[in-house]
């Protein structure tokens, strides 16, 4: 018998093993508690059970960055608060605060507008006797050029004042 032959049995019967412990391995470690090392079986939520939890291998590590204290601007929005600053600067006005009119009329889409730039309401004009709407919003101190800058490019925004303190 040729020696070629004898390797040829030897190597299916590998093949064959082989296959047979990989399945048994995949079955094996799909078994909760059976889990190979570094990894953990979690559970699922599911729209319909039964569901079977998954295999998260390895560690995740989140990183969390600051949010910058003072935002930054683009070219368009800089050109404004320097324009702005120069305008206004010296003049009097409540600090951290800003008066908002909106072209349109809903008080609620206003509102979520302003809560989209992650800004507070202190006031809303009431829409049946104040046109256009008008909407108090508060601002970080110090950033209010900013801000009337910034809100001044939403399209549903008309007009955006600084709250000016006047002596009568």
């Amino acid at each position: 018998m040729q020696k070629g032959f004898v390797i040829i049995p030897i190597l299916i019967g590998l093949v064959i093993i082989g296959g047979v412990a990989g399945a048994w391995y995949t079955k094996l470690i799909q078994i909760p508690g059976f889990a190979p090392p570094g990894c953990r079986y979690q559970k699922v939520q599911c729209i319909q059970a039964p569901c079977d939890p998954i295999l998260v291998c390895g560690t995740l590590s989140l990183t969390v960055q600051p949010t910058p204290t003072t935002p930054t601007a683009p070219d368009e929005t800089t050109a404004c608060v320097k324009e702005k600053q120069k305008q206004f600067g010296e003049s009097k006005f409540k600090k951290g605060d800003l008066i908002v009119g909106f072209k349109i009329t809903d008080p609620k889409e206003a509102q979520t507008i302003i809560k989209s730039y992650g800004l507070g309401i202190e006031s809303v004009g009431d829409p049946e006797h104040i046109q256009p709407l008008t909407i108090d919003v508060a601002v970080p101190t110090g950033e209010e050029f900013f801000w009337l800058c910034k809100l001044q490019q939403n399209p549903n925004i008309e007009a955006v004042s600084l709250n000016f303190i006047l002596n009568i």
